[in-house]
């Protein structure tokens, strides 16, 4: 639903809270914080969820990115991700 997305995650973050982003499906955003268009061309399923899993780790990064822009380097910045999604354990390494 895009809620835990850079922009909550930053403002909870300069409250003192842990701010946190979702690592599932993420919008990917520009410096300026506008979403940048995914696309998927992949036509079998194994493809697609690369592709998607891809795209995840794009996003989750520009969204983190974004969200320390915004808080600085004092913010705690978390990331939720789905397990039964699977490809939870690339995405993380990836990210970090």
């Amino acid at each position: 639903i895009g809620v835990s997305n850079f922009a909550t995650a930053s403002a909870f973050a300069k409250c003192g809270a842990v701010g946190t982003i979702s690592a599932v499906n993420p919008d990917i955003v520009d410096e300026n914080g506008e979403v940048v268009a995914q696309h998927i061309n992949s036509k079998n399923r194994l493809e697609r969820h690369k592709e998607m899993l891809e795209n995840a780790i794009k996003g989750t990064i520009s969204q983190i990115k974004r969200a320390r822009d915004l808080v600085g380097k004092n913010g705690v910045i978390h990331i939720n991700d789905l397990w039964e999604m699977g490809g939870t354990e690339h995405l993380l390494n990836e990210v970090l």
